[in-house]
């Protein structure tokens, strides 16, 4: 990554650098986060007819970010963890499989050493999966 230069504009002389620091990275975290919306949750194009329809769907989407940020900033403090990416994680949970048994039992397949570790991180314990 290349060393950048960004130039803030203001008409306020009263605000203090700091402040219009902290006010531009705030911008740039929504701005990222309506990206991962639009792009990485794939919520484009509504298509729906209905306002109420639509209004579900956006809270849907925001639900799925908030989840979605949340797991990444938690397995992103855990070391075993740290370098995955959202979607390599979706790819190993979604690897996971369960068994009932006709008694009503479940039983989990073995688990990898990266679905033990995400789980781990995101502190699932083990009979919540049987």
């Amino acid at each position: 990554m290349y060393p950048s230069f960004k130039a803030i504009v203001s008409c306020s002389c009263l605000s203090k650098c700091g402040e219009i620091l902290r006010i531009y990275r705030e911008k740039d975290v929504i701005k990222k986060n309506f990206h991962q919306l639009k792009n990485g949750l794939d919520f484009r194009r509504f298509k729906t007819h209905w306002n109420k329809t639509t209004d579900g769907k956006m809270f849907v989407g925001f639900l799925a970010l908030i989840l979605r940020t949340c797991m990444l900033s938690i397995l992103r403090n855990t070391p075993d963890t740290k370098k995955f990416t959202f979607e390599k994680i979706l790819i190993e949970l979604t690897k996971m499989r369960i068994i009932r048994t006709q008694s009503g039992k479940n039983t989990p397949f073995t688990l990898t050493k990266k679905q033990k570790d995400i789980i781990r991180a995101l502190n699932i314990k083990d009979d919540s999966m049987k």
